[in-house]
């Protein structure tokens, strides 16, 4: 085992539940012969630990060398995953397969070549039905080295069927390869460039999409062929801002696993991500009575199915779940009960943040920005918008650092700050200078901010009235859909115009658009 950094074998050991702390006692009970075994002193220690101290630790193991801990830490991290892989194997389909595959092996090994086939079969019934491949394709060319080197007395007509078994798995791999690298290549082409605006980027994406799109008739396409055709049709429509047609190929990703509901225990990640894109377009089209059903949905699947989840799925169900109760807050205009849940759902933030890459922690706290500025609670803002800011982990996607820095300029308008939002105004129109992806909301709000400056408080009616028409005509192109969901100023030129709670202001916005 390489592993041998601290971190590493902290992080590891501080996911482990209960349940599984103690399955790795009796663990290494079963294999203690004689004395204390010093990987379990390590584990003891690093257990207590609320934070890792590799000086603390090699000084309570007995001043042991760098060396010797760099062995027992191995020791450990490889100890630790067998257990994990002991306790895992009757729940999880693709383990048992392959640890199926490891008996056939020995019995193999040692000359029972019947008996390996016959577990090799049950392993092939469980894979097959599974959908899993990789592993169905595995067994069956072990059977076939099996058959080539043995009499097994099966007939030619066995062989045959072996023989076409195989290149016809060997097809559907090849298959779903390209169905994913599709999906890839459309999510570097975003990553790249944002969405597909002008009629030379969206010939461009097109073209991608048709060169690399598989041939195929779909009435003899697998599960995950299905599912990955619908994903990178779902992500091809999303970079066109289509949400329309998100939908329409999103419902059919989850159906999909429904006509199937045991997929939905194998991958619970792959169906609450379809439940999950559901409901962005379903926001970004105003299609409430979609979303409302699309979050009882992800609901449902998460009380229904969450007792048996792995750390991964329990982390992404959380975060799928809290965009969608916060952008429902968003669209009901019920502030004061987001802020409410706020705490709750900040506490389990805290509970997986190590679990959360840079761009879901980003999204979350941008979302709490939000909330709490239009729940005129302006310093809470403040500090999210500051978390975003002072971030300096991985990559962030250049869009929302523009978003997080306009609404920091609300805000501190808002708090009367203007001698700092002067700097802050001329550091955003640099950034926005140098961003390769801007759009006409952006520059508005910038310029916006540069009109009220000079103003203080002193703003004329006619200025924000004017502000607010041009604003709506921008609401009427369809590739800015996605900016007034991130950053709603339409609320604010009310909210300074009238003099209203901005909850209230939402909650009118709803009861029109839902009339």
């Amino acid at each position: 085992m390489p592993i041998s950094q601290s971190d590493q074998v902290f992080n590891l050991v501080k996911s482990l539940t209960k349940s599984e702390k103690r399955s790795f006692k009796l663990y290494i009970k079963r294999i203690q012969k004689e004395g204390d075994l010093k990987f379990a002193k390590l584990f003891d220690l690093i257990d207590k630990m609320d934070t890792l101290s590799e000086s603390d630790l090699q000084k309570r193991l007995g001043g042991i060398t760098i060396h010797q801990f760099s062995n027992l830490k191995r020791s450990l991290y490889s100890h630790l995953l067998t257990c994990l892989r002991l306790l895992e194997t009757p729940k999880k389909i693709n383990i048992q397969i392959r640890e199926w595959l490891d008996f056939a092996e020995l019995l193999y090994d040692r000359g029972l070549y019947l008996q390996a086939l016959k577990v090799l079969n049950k392993a092939k019934v469980k894979a097959k039905n599974s959908h899993y491949d990789l592993l169905h394709l595995e067994i069956l060319e072990f059977e076939k080295r099996i058959e080539s080197r043995h009499i097994t007395r099966t007939g030619p007509d066995s062989n045959e069927q072996l023989a076409r078994d195989a290149t016809k798995r060997g097809n559907i791999i090849a298959s779903t390869s390209k169905f994913t690298s599709l999906k890839q290549r459309l999510h570097s082409w975003f990553i790249r460039k944002g969405h597909a605006i002008t009629p030379i980027q969206k010939r461009e994406l097109e073209a991608i999409f048709e060169d690399y799109k598989p041939n195929f008739d779909f009435t003899d396409l697998t599960f995950f062929e299905k599912v990955y055709l619908y994903f990178s049709y779902v992500w091809y429509h999303h970079i066109l801002l289509d949400f329309e047609n998100v939908i329409v190929y999103a419902k059919r990703w989850i159906e999909l696993f429904q006509q199937q509901p045991i997929m939905i225990e194998k991958d619970p990640v792959l169906y609450m991500r379809g439940i999950h894109y559901l409901l962005i377009a379903s926001w970004y089209c105003n299609r409430y009575d979609n979303y409302v059903a699309s979050h009882k949905l992800l609901i449902t699947t998460i009380q229904t199915h969450e007792s048996n989840w792995n750390i991964n799925a329990t982390v992404l169900g959380f975060t799928y779940m809290s965009y969608a109760e916060l952008n429902l807050v968003f669209w009901e205009g019920t502030i004061q009960e987001g802020v409410l849940k706020s705490q709750a759902l900040e506490q389990q933030f805290e509970q997986y943040f190590q679990y959360l890459d840079p761009h879901k922690i980003m999204i979350f706290r941008y979302k709490l920005a939000w909330l709490f500025f239009c729940s005129e609670n302006k310093s809470k803002a403040l500090d999210h918008i500051n978390f975003i800011s002072n971030y300096k982990k991985g990559h962030l996607r250049e869009d929302l650092q523009i978003y997080t820095q306009l609404l920091a300029l609300l805000t501190h308008y808002e708090l009367q700050n203007y001698d700092l939002l002067d700097y802050k105004i001329n550091a955003t129109q640099r950034f926005i200078k140098k961003a390769k992806q801007t759009n006409e909301v952006q520059l508005f709000v910038l310029d916006l901010m540069k009109k009220l400056l000079p103003l203080r408080d002193q703003v004329p009616k006619q200025l924000l009235e004017t502000a607010k028409q041009n604003l709506e005509q921008l609401k009427t192109q369809n590739h800015l859909r996605r900016s007034f969901a991130h950053l709603d100023l339409n609320v604010w030129l009310d909210y300074k115009l009238t003099h209203q709670r901005m909850e209230e202001l939402l909650k009118k916005q709803f009861e029109l658009n839902i009339k």
